[in-house]
């Protein structure tokens, strides 16, 4: 089941919103090339695309933080970290690992450290 980013409930912050089409699109599309047996290569590069999409992204939720000195600060290089250890996991173990497992973890890591937490950030007042 592909994620869906949910627009009903933007967060207010335009480069989290914009953001998040984009992550699920990267999610969503490495799930499918998981699923339907893709080379391991391939599959390794669209993660560190979406890595290299996560880090723009987590530098400007980490300013925003700093800047409006969130009281509600989530630990966003954590997101960068958890994802940039599920892909040394791909990369070491993606030939033996159940693909349901690997989609399992993204989808889960997406869901916890990107979607769910930025719903935190709908209550700031700040303009980053």
């Amino acid at each position: 089941m592909p994620i869906a980013v949910d627009t009903s409930t933007p967060t207010g912050r335009s480069f989290i919103d914009s953001s998040h089409p984009i992550i699920a699109a990267y999610v969503n599309t490495i799930c499918d090339e998981l699923l339907s047996d893709k080379k391991i290569p391939q599959i390794l590069h669209l993660m560190e695309q979406l890595i290299q999409q996560v880090s723009s992204y987590i530098d400007s939720k980490s300013s925003c933080q700093d800047k409006s000195d969130c009281p509600a600060k989530h630990l966003p290089l954590e997101a960068l970290e958890r994802l940039q250890d599920l892909n040394h996991v791909l990369t070491k173990y993606a030939e033996t690992m159940p693909e349901n497992t690997a989609v399992f973890k993204l989808r889960r890591w997406a869901k916890e450290h990107i979607f769910d937490s930025d719903q935190k950030c709908a209550c700031c007042t700040d303009d980053c």
